[in-house]
């Protein structure tokens, strides 16, 4: 019973003690114009001391310092917490105007761009370092329309379209990396590759990086058209696809460098005749017509059993059969020009 009594008797000394608080503001709310004191919030909470007690702090903040107190509400109006923004930004009105001026302004380009800023809490952490701070990336979000948009109507994963806008949010400059990004996914889905995001972005965008790499180089470097490496890779997932195109980019280049090495015997043949040889071409398919053309000319010089001869001597070829001593004779005589060139270099 004893208990019971002392547990009722600070019940009551808190009730007092919170209606005493109570009648404090409502006698500084005298002072509030009608507008501010529209904005004094009303108790919706449960009955219980701390319900109570958190309304009266409330209440105080709205009282005390209206300006801050209508700052915050205007914040927290377009969905932001307001929970680590100091009263020294508060009480910044003409900076929060500005702030609240360009989300709008963002708003209207894209929702999605303002929804990000506020659910993933860009703004507020923008707005721990100050409203002259967090106006300036906000204008550059603004002045980034263009390519702000371009990435939005990008056809790109929607997932993986989102965390390049996220991060093109927190550092504008990030747009260039993301529209390449997109370029490159973009060119490999016409390739028909699966393309998946799993949340791995730095592995996504690598793995883009390197199958546009390939691509490229296969291309450029061996000549290879578009419709075979589709038909390499179609159907295939991202990471498939990288393999199989590193593989295809190292058998091509151990086929040129094959290739190129025949080139150089039949060019220094002709050489050492004293004829001009142009340098090899990049593909494979003009490479090797090129040397189809320098074997003809080498075998006006020499003629079949002399390049048979010549092969054999560079290591390239077996030893000429049924080949009879004269036409040996008259196929070193041929080769002499080449043989006498070659020593002179080595001297």
């Amino acid at each position: 019973m004893e208990d019971i009594t002392k547990d009722v008797e600070r019940k009551i000394w808190t009730a007092d003690q919170l209606l005493l608080q109570m009648s404090k503001i409502k006698k500084k709310s005298e002072s509030l114009s009608p507008e501010e004191k529209g904005r004094i919030p009303t108790f919706s909470g449960d009955w219980s001391e701390e319900g109570a007690t958190r309304y009266l702090k409330e209440m105080e903040k709205a009282v005390e310092d209206p300006i801050k107190y209508k700052n915050k509400a205007r914040l927290e109006g377009i969905g932001m917490k307001t929970d680590m923004v100091s009263d020294d930004i508060l009480g910044d009105t003409l900076g929060i105007d500005e702030i609240l001026r360009l989300s709008h302004e963002l708003k209207n380009i894209n929702e999605s761009i303002s929804e990000i800023l506020i659910t993933e809490a860009i703004l507020a952490s923008w707005l721990k370092e100050g409203t002259d701070s967090t106006k300036e990336k906000l204008e550059g979000i603004v002045r980034a329309k263009p390519a702000f948009k371009r990435v939005l109507e990008s056809g790109v994963d929607k997932k993986f379209k989102s965390e390049l806008v996220r991060r093109s949010i927190i550092d504008v400059t990030f747009l260039s990396k993301a529209e390449d990004a997109i370029a490159k996914f973009t060119n490999l889905r016409d390739y028909e590759v699966v393309l998946e995001y799993d949340s791995d972005f730095a592995k996504l965008c690598q793995s883009l990086g390197e199958a546009s790499t390939k691509i490229q180089q296969i291309q450029q470097i061996y000549g290879i058209s578009e419709a075979e490496i589709k038909n390499l890779i179609n159907g295939k997932a991202l990471l498939d696809a990288v393999e199989l195109l590193a593989n295809m980019d190292k058998e091509y280049a151990e086929r040129k460098k094959k290739l190129l090495e025949e080139w150089n015997m039949y060019a220094s043949t002709l050489k050492s005749f004293g004829e001009e040889v142009l340098e090899p071409l990049e593909s494979l398919q003009e490479l090797e017509k090129a040397i189809e053309n320098l074997r003809n000319r080498c075998l006006e010089y020499l003629g079949e059993s002399g390049l048979k001869l010549l092969k054999f001597l560079k290591g390239e070829g077996e030893f000429p059969a049924n080949v009879g001593m004269e036409e040996i004779k008259k196929a070193l005589e041929s080769l002499r020009p080449f043989f006498f060139k070659a020593l002179r270099e080595e001297e």
